[in-house]
């Protein structure tokens, strides 16, 4: 599993990822989850390393440790990795509510999805909110096709058909 970490603070993030904007409680339920012989690729954002914005928001090194001791199958991977490799190489990717699961469900990969994204009712996108979910949403990964580019290509079509409909708002 590819875990892209969001910037943060951001909207994303934040309030968007409800109580997923702390990265640990998505992290502590995938490393729960998992099967055994699967592994977590953990990337954090870049700009989290930068000076903090107030200290609810900064990445320290014991946040950085607290995560490393949540599971042996927990690895971290460098944030100059190639996020479109990583995402190719996956199983599924995960995140609270990035650009990642669009970019993987585009590449025909699962997302699993920890927050409240524009995306979240797309195909190949599982949200997750508990434990429970996050292991059916395994269960269910272990025999899934892969996302159909067919299934993609019309959800985006029905929201610009949508879209559409709307576009009086434009003149408000």
């Amino acid at each position: 599993i590819y875990v892209a970490a969001s910037k943060q603070p951001e909207r994303s993030s934040t309030p968007d990822a409800g109580l997923f904007q702390w990265h640990e409680l998505m992290l502590e339920i995938l490393c729960a989850a998992i099967p055994d012989d699967w592994f977590v690729y953990y990337k954090e954002h870049p700009t989290n390393f930068l000076e903090p914005v107030s200290i609810d928001n900064s990445l320290n090194t014991g946040t950085l440790y607290r995560i490393s001791a949540l599971s042996e199958n927990l690895r971290f991977v460098s944030v100059e990795s190639d996020p479109m490799e990583l995402i190719d190489r996956a199983q599924c990717v995960a995140t609270t509510t990035g650009t990642t699961a669009w970019q993987a469900v585009a590449r025909g990969k699962y997302a699993l999805v920890f927050g409240h994204a524009w995306y979240n009712t797309a195909p190949g996108i599982i949200p997750i909110k508990t434990l429970t979910e996050c292991q059916a949403a395994f269960a269910y990964l272990s025999s899934a096709n892969p996302v159909a580019s067919l299934e993609i290509e019309n959800y985006l079509k029905t929201l610009d058909m949508t879209a559409g409909e709307f576009e009086w708002l434009r003149d408000i």
